[in-house]
């Protein structure tokens, strides 16, 4: 199936909302709106949003999806703050994240993820040749990197982008204000965006309908 991209620009806080309906217009082609995306990925204002309940909702659209990371879900359903210091691997990051984020929804959400049929998790650290991969057999790949870094700037800021492929130069969707389609960077670069603040901060969630 050819799967059509629309860029769908969000605000500084809608990024996995933007993405989330980019990736279900493609596969469905229909855009299920913003106030669709915020309910099924579970926003909040002034909260970060995890990607579990959209992996869930994902999935519950009939699709396939695997989250590849890092990340210790037993241990994020036992302690999620010991969770997230283990895999962000600095301090100043870690307690941002953790002021920012809803513990307790968010291991709520993941459990459901546990459950669902169609959710995989596969725990370790991917690289490139991993999306290089993933890409070329026609999977859509949602990446959350440090948005500073692509910006060549300090700090950290979690952003959600929608690659699309990997070559000399990776290929994405970014939903940031303005909003730019078919984005490209080198490699170099975004995979130090990638993989910041840490190698086990690399991510990606591929989507298929199998």
């Amino acid at each position: 199936m050819t799967k059509v991209i629309k860029l769908i620009p969000s605000d500084d806080t809608h990024c996995l909302q933007a993405v989330f309906r980019m990736v279900v217009e493609a596969f469905s082609g229909v855009d299920p709106g913003l106030e669709v995306a915020e309910r099924e990925t579970g926003y909040v204002e002034g909260r970060g949003t995890w990607q579990f309940m959209a992996l869930n909702s994902l999935a519950n659209r009939g699709l396939n999806v695997v989250d590849h990371e890092q990340l210790d879900t037993a241990l994020f359903v036992e302690s999620p703050e010991e969770a997230i210091r283990l895999q962000v691997r600095d301090d100043v990051v870690a307690k941002q994240i953790i002021a920012e984020t809803d513990l307790a929804a968010e291991r709520a959400n993941l459990q459901d993820c546990l459950r669902n049929p169609r959710v995989d998790f596969v725990q370790g650290i991917p690289r490139i040749d991993d999306l290089q991969r993933k890409s070329a057999e026609g999977q859509l790949l949602i990446c959350n990197i440090n948005q500073r870094v692509l910006e060549n700037e300090s700090g950290h800021v979690g952003h959600f982008v929608l690659v699309e492929a990997v070559e000399d130069e990776v290929v994405f969707h970014d939903p940031a204000p303005p909003g730019v389609f078919a984005r490209r960077v080198p490699l170099e670069l975004f995979g130090k965006a990638w993989t910041s603040p840490s190698l086990e901060m690399a991510n990606y969630i591929a989507v298929v309908r199998k």
